[in-house]
């Protein structure tokens, strides 16, 4: 690589080498203090590096969502056959339940029921309460962490520090 490239960090046509095998090797990228997280060029304003920016981390979340779709699909699949054979085993288990306490206590059957419903709702209310207390982790965390680095490179990129010469 000449000086000249060097010393901008920026590669020009006449940078390339050809070794003694004659096939071209690309020089080396010395990066500057305003360059993108992906060690690209930056543009001269920071408004120019929005479409390329934005079309980088659509290729990023559009990966990530068809990652996660692929695996979700299967894990739903058995969750839903999961969830139906708990649901009909928990439905027979509060019937036999409340038919056992009704014989036991000769209590009406439809008391009963109704109280088992009742504890049924308070622990429905409780779990929902708890869901919402509970801070999920981002789905997309690539996508999350590209989005931070960008915010970061473009706060740099429209408040660069003051260059001492």
């Amino acid at each position: 690589m000449n000086r000249a490239a060097r010393a901008s960090g920026r590669c020009s046509a006449s940078s390339f080498q050809v070794t003694p095998s004659n096939t071209l090797r690309m020089p080396e990228f010395q990066p500057d203090e305003f360059n993108s997280p992906d060690n690209h060029p930056v543009p001269k304003h920071w408004i120019e590096a929005i479409p390329a920016l934005i079309s980088s981390r659509f290729g990023i979340f559009r990966y990530e969502a068809q990652q996660a779709i692929s695996s979700m699909v299967s894990r739903s699949v058995l969750i839903a056959i999961g969830a139906l054979f708990f649901l009909c085993a928990w439905v027979l288990l509060v019937a036999g339940g409340v038919g056992w306490v009704s014989a036991r206590y000769e209590w009406p059957w439809y008391q009963v029921a109704l109280g088992a419903s009742g504890v049924h709702f308070i622990l429905a209310v409780m779990v929902s309460m708890i869901m919402r207390a509970v801070k999920r982790p981002c789905a997309f965390p690539l996508t999350c962490q590209e989005f931070e680095k960008d915010r970061q490179w473009l706060n740099q990129l429209k408040h660069p520090p003051n260059s001492q010469h």
